[in-house]
């Protein structure tokens, strides 16, 4: 059982991981739409999608040995991954669905007029 100063913790360490994990899929992102004309950017691309995993059990390490002093369970570990992609989601949707650039799919104060849209 985790206190709340523990999930705090596991959520803090999460949330800037998911940050750098999500900096890592739009630099791989951009280097996938590069690599559609130079092949060999392509494979680099490929490469730093498979190692998503590693970078992600590379991270939990840290977090065990600097966050938990060397000692972390199954379920505590899995909870950190499983926060860390929802972490990173959060990141990409906030980043990339910019309500000024892409409008935020509702109509506008100004297009309502009592219950009828114009």
């Amino acid at each position: 059982m985790m206190t709340s100063n523990e999930y705090l913790q596991l959520k803090a360490f999460a949330r800037q991981d998911g940050a750098l994990l999500a900096l890592l899929w739009v630099f791989t992102s951009s280097l996938y739409i590069i690599g559609l004309t130079n092949p060999l950017i392509g494979m680099a691309a490929t490469f730093l999608i498979l190692y998503t995993p590693f970078f992600v059990g590379t991270r939990l390490r840290k977090f065990r040995d600097y966050g938990r002093e060397g000692l972390i369970s199954f379920g505590r570990g899995y909870a950190y991954t499983v926060l860390v992609f929802f972490c990173r989601c959060a990141v990409c949707h906030r980043h990339l669905s910019l309500p000024g650039v892409y409008g935020s799919g509702f109509p506008a104060e100004s297009d309502v007029e009592g219950d009828v849209l114009r």
